[in-house]
């Protein structure tokens, strides 16, 4: 949700602000932030018809395989 604020919105609350309402450190929070953008290759932006679909489908999947 951080990441994805940063991204779309010009207004979003610090990492301070974030960590403090998390209960974890303010160096805590901006090493996971580095380690999930790392993770990512920096790439924030999801291409709706391939991407989303493709992760998508294969939520769907994995929830219908279970038992309930």
């Amino acid at each position: 949700m951080l990441v994805t604020s940063k991204f779309y919105n010009d207004v979003f609350y610090g990492n301070h602000y974030l960590a403090f309402i998390g209960g974890v450190s303010l160096q805590e929070l901006n090493l996971l932030e580095g380690h999930f953008l790392h993770l990512i290759s920096w790439q924030v932006w999801v291409d709706a018809e391939g991407d989303h679909n493709l992760y998508k489908q294969g939520v769907l999947t994995h929830f219908q395989q279970r038992p309930l």
